[in-house]
């Protein structure tokens, strides 16, 4: 084998090492952009729930503001009028406002609960995420160690070649100089 053929070769192995390596920065790369999104997506679910969440503060808020208003009405109303008026509306308007507080105390409770049911479907997908994660850096780790067994592999191969190559040249140069070639 000729110099430029061990050089050939040696530049074909370099340009092999090279395209592992790179393939497996690009494997890395798309991994990190994949991983990226699923948060990415992630935050805006978390986001529309807050959004969705305080728009429901906003109408109970609005709602209660509006029943105020209403009730301030009829008590003007009913002070001109007279005091068993003013009595009867007292308590019409009590019970308006604890079967608000239990309309309320409903809604609240549902939002709770629909909440927790959102919250536990990302915690699921949150795990899924992590266990993928997990699957492709065992995969990454598998790869790597088949890519350095093949390198290390590679490296004996071409050592074994370039001794005997060696040995070969070096005997029959010996020879060619009349000396006795000695073994290794």
């Amino acid at each position: 084998m000729t110099d430029d053929e061990l050089k050939s070769l040696f530049e074909t192995m370099r340009q092999e090492m090279t395209a592992m390596r790179q393939e497996t920065a690009d494997r890395f790369d798309a991994m990190r952009q994949e991983n990226g999104a699923m948060r990415q997506e992630t935050a805006d679910r978390f986001d529309a729930m807050r959004q969705e969440n305080g728009a429901m503060r906003q109408e109970t808020a609005d709602r209660f503001d509006a029943m105020r208003q209403e009730t301030s009405d009829r008590f003007d109303a009913m002070r001109q009028e007279t005091s068993d008026r003013f009595d009867a509306m007292r308590q019409e308007t009590s019970d308006r406002f604890d079967a608000i507080h239990l309309e309320n105390a409903a809604a609240h409770a549902e939002t709770r609960r629909q909440f927790g049911a959102s919250q536990e479907h990302l915690e699921g997908r949150i795990e899924l995420l992590a266990e993928t994660v997990q699957l492709l850096d065992a995969n990454q780790r598998a790869t790597a160690r088949t890519l350095d067994e093949k390198i290390d592999r590679l490296v004996a191969e071409t050592q074994g070649l370039v001794r005997f190559a060696y040995d070969n040249l070096n005997g029959r140069v010996l020879v060619l100089e009349g000396k006795q070639p000695t073994r290794n």
